[in-house]
């Protein structure tokens, strides 16, 4: 992990494959180039910067969108965004919960419940 930077960083899905970054801290040569540089690695576009830089203290929101039209996951917003505090020094993310809406990456979500049990509570297994 890098070293404390002072930088505070939040990510936030705008729409299924764009997100919105907001970067604010000290004013360090060369660490906004280091972020951008991070994002267009990932394969991402960067849209609709804004920097402003004033008393030794920077405020940057961007747009990132993937190169690609396929949208970006939950699990992928997750890495991105470990990796990029990282990047700033902040601790990682809380490991977000899934939703009900969340799907399995790989195939239809499944329920099977045995016709055995009590009544009123099915038991089974969710894949």
């Amino acid at each position: 992990m890098s070293e404390p930077t002072g930088v505070q960083l939040s990510l936030r899905r705008s729409s299924p494959t764009k997100l919105s970054v907001n970067l604010e801290g000290p004013d360090k040569p060369g660490f906004l180039e280091k972020v951008i540089s991070f994002f267009t690695k990932n394969e991402l576009n960067i849209i609709d910067a804004k920097i402003q830089s004033k008393n030794g203290q920077f405020r940057d929101s961007f747009i990132v969108e993937r190169r690609t039209t396929e949208p970006m996951t939950d699990a992928f917003i997750f890495d991105l965004e470990t990796k990029s505090r990282e990047l700033t020094g902040l601790p990682p993310p809380q490991q977000p919960t899934r939703s009900v809406t969340d799907r399995p990456e790989s195939g239809p979500l499944t329920l099977t419940v045995p016709s055995r049990g009590p009544p009123n509570y099915p038991s089974g297994t969710l894949s």
